[in-house]
């Protein structure tokens, strides 16, 4: 019986298989997160340069993140606002 797994082996096996995938699965999770916020972010910066209004340069604004509208946000000095998943 050289190379058989008894059952208790094989539940073993099987639990060490699945925190394996599943720790996995989450690192991918995380640095898919993670790129798109890093990417996302830059993309608003450089969106947000202009102001809605049509003015070259607002001489204020400020940069986040909304849950009430989901996405990125670029808040100006004159009230107006712009949220996107992905500008």
């Amino acid at each position: 019986m050289a190379g058989a797994f008894t059952g208790a082996a094989r539940r073993a096996l099987r639990k060490v298989s699945t925190a394996v995938t599943a720790g996995v699965i989450l690192l991918a999770v995380l640095v898919l997160v993670l790129g798109y916020v890093r990417f996302g972010w830059d993309r608003m910066e450089q969106a947000c340069t202009a102001d809605p209004a049509g003015n070259l340069q607002a001489s204020s604004v400020g940069f986040g993140w909304s849950w009430s509208a989901p996405g990125f946000t670029c808040t100006y000095d004159d009230g107006q606002s712009r949220s996107s998943l992905w500008f």
